[in-house]
């Protein structure tokens, strides 16, 4: 009995030295074999590292929450963050066993021969306990390759969502490129146009000032003509005055009631003491005769004095 004892105790210390669980790849039920380790706080462990990628060591696994330091050591030398997930045997089943087997013990002492019976009896019960962790070690591989999967597809997904938030940025900025460009042009066809108004004002203004000075230098030029053009006008009535005077003065003086009276004349023949006279004088008119400086001083109805004595003959000189 002794010997079913000890060799329980060694099956379940070296299941316990070689047990390991890969916190990276373990799954739920294989992480709440762990003491301490239930549903939630399992379901807590696969969640972050759904989010934050694997553990770099094991003392990561405190930054899940619910595991503080007093978790952690109950299950350091259990977990680990590489290599194939070994499940320990769970100490239900080694309660269990040593319950058994502590049934069994007070049959010992009744007879030799019925000890050495469950001691026979034992023996393929032990062969399943012992055969566990070869059924284990052969379900590992296929659960690393499920979390190896898993674990491949989350980092597909997670590199999805990055390309995804990538090309979404980059439409944000060329959305922003665009309208920013687009605001740019708008606001440089808004100066051109500010600026092609701003030429047209200029130059219908320059326009304007040189129309006045063009308008004056006309006007001007317009009056000098006028004035160039009425020269001749002025200078002929001038000279048709001065031929209206001159004929006014052609003619005599002849006395009426003890006055000169003006008598316009057509002469004719001309000599040096005498003038042709054609028409003007009535028959009986005397006409007052004298040297032209004297005749020339007579003003209209003078009084003048008919004296028809001849004159004294000049006497030559020595």
């Amino acid at each position: 009995m002794r010997r079913l004892f000890l060799a329980l105790a060694l099956l379940f210390a070296s299941s316990m030295a070689f047990a390991a669980i890969n916190i990276n790849t373990a799954t739920k039920e294989e992480l709440e074999a762990l003491p301490g380790i239930g549903p939630v706080k399992a379901q807590a462990i696969i969640d972050y590292r759904s989010a934050n990628g694997a553990f770099k060591s094991t003392e990561d696994i405190m930054k899940v929450s619910g595991i503080k330091e007093g978790e952690f050591g109950k299950i350091r030398d259990q977990i680990a963050v590489s290599g194939r997930t070994t499940v320990p045997a769970s100490s239900s089943a080694a309660s269990k066993a040593s319950g058994s087997s502590a049934m069994t013990a007070p049959a010992a002492p009744a007879k030799t021969t019925a000890t050495a019976a469950p001691a026979k009896a034992a023996a393929p019960a032990a062969a399943p306990a012992a055969a566990a962790p070869a059924a284990t070690a052969a379900a590992a591989p296929a659960k690393d390759a499920t979390a190896d999967k898993m674990t491949k597809a989350q980092e597909d997904k997670a590199a999805r969502a990055k390309a995804k938030e990538e090309k979404a940025a980059k439409a944000a900025e060329e959305k922003a490129a665009k309208a920013k460009e687009k605001e740019e042009k708008a606001a440089k066809a808004k100066a051109d146009k500010l600026a092609q108004a701003d030429a047209k004002k200029a130059a219908k203004d320059g326009a304007a000032k040189g129309a006045a000075p063009a308008a004056d230098t006309k006007a001007k030029d317009a009056a000098t003509k006028s004035d160039a053009m009425a020269s001749p006008t002025s200078t002929t009535t001038k000279t048709d005055a001065e031929k209206a005077k001159k004929e006014e003065l052609q003619g005599v003086f002849v006395v009426a009631g003890g006055k000169a009276a003006f008598k316009k004349v057509e002469t004719g023949i001309t000599g040096a003491t005498d003038i042709e006279v054609l028409s003007g004088l009535n028959d009986g008119e005397e006409i007052i005769t004298g040297t032209y400086q004297v005749i020339r001083t007579i003003a209209n109805e003078a009084q003048v004095k008919v004296d028809n004595k001849a004159p004294a003959a000049a006497t030559p000189k020595s």
